[in-house]
C-alpha cells in the first residue's frame, strides 16, 4: 500500500494575486501612456491642419483682392478718403509678417491676426511691385514650449490686363 502525502497549498493564491496585480499595473501604465501620447499627437495634428487651412484661406483672400481690382490698384492702392491700401505696403525685406487680410471685409490690415484656435496668420511680399509678385503666407502657433509654423508661397501675376506700374 502506498503512502499518500498531502501538499500544503496555503499561500499559492496570494502569490497569484500579487503576480496578477503586477501584470495589471504594467498593462494599465502602458494604456495610460498610450492615451496621453495619442492626445498630444491629436492636438499637434489638429493645429497643423488648422495652420494649413488658415494659410490657404489667407492666400485665397489675397488672390481675391488681386482679382477684385486692376493691377495698379492691387499693388499701389488708391488715394483719398476710405481708400484701400495696396499690397506694396506689405513688402518685407526681413521675411516678417507685415499684413493680414480681414476675413470679414477682405481689406488689408497691418500685422498678424489670430484665429480662435490660437493660430496667428499674416503675409508679406518679398519683392517690390513687379509682375509677378511673390506672396508668402505664414501661420504659426505654440506647441508646448516651441513655436511651429506653416509657410505657403505663390506668385501672383497681372493676368487680366497689361497695365505697367513703372510710370
Amino acid at each position: 500500500m502506498k503512502k499518500v502525502t498531502t501538499i500544503n497549498n496555503k499561500g499559492i493564491g496570494l502569490l497569484e494575486v500579487i503576480a496578477a496585480l503586477g501584470v495589471a499595473t504594467v498593462v494599465i501604465t502602458s494604456l495610460v501612456s498610450l492615451s496621453v501620447f495619442t492626445l498630444r499627437s491629436s492636438l499637434k495634428s489638429k493645429l497643423l491642419l488648422e495652420g494649413s487651412k488658415v494659410a490657404n484661406r489667407e492666400m485665397e483672400l489675397v488672390r481675391a483682392d488681386r482679382d477684385k481690382y486692376d493691377w495698379r490698384t492691387f499693388l499701389l492702392g488708391t488715394t483719398g478718403a476710405g481708400a484701400i491700401r495696396g499690397i506694396i505696403s506689405c513688402t518685407s525685406p526681413t521675411n516678417a509678417i507685415v499684413c493680414n487680410m480681414n476675413w470679414s471685409t477682405g481689406a488689408i490690415n497691418t500685422g498678424s491676426a489670430v484665429t480662435p484656435l490660437g493660430v496667428s496668420r499674416g503675409f508679406f511680399i518679398r519683392t517690390a511691385p513687379t509682375n509677378p509678385v511673390q506672396v508668402t503666407v505664414v501661420t504659426y502657433w505654440k506647441d508646448g514650449t516651441s513655436t511651429k509654423n506653416n509657410t505657403l508661397r505663390t506668385e501672383l501675376s497681372n493676368w487680366r490686363d497689361t497695365i505697367d506700374i513703372s510710370n
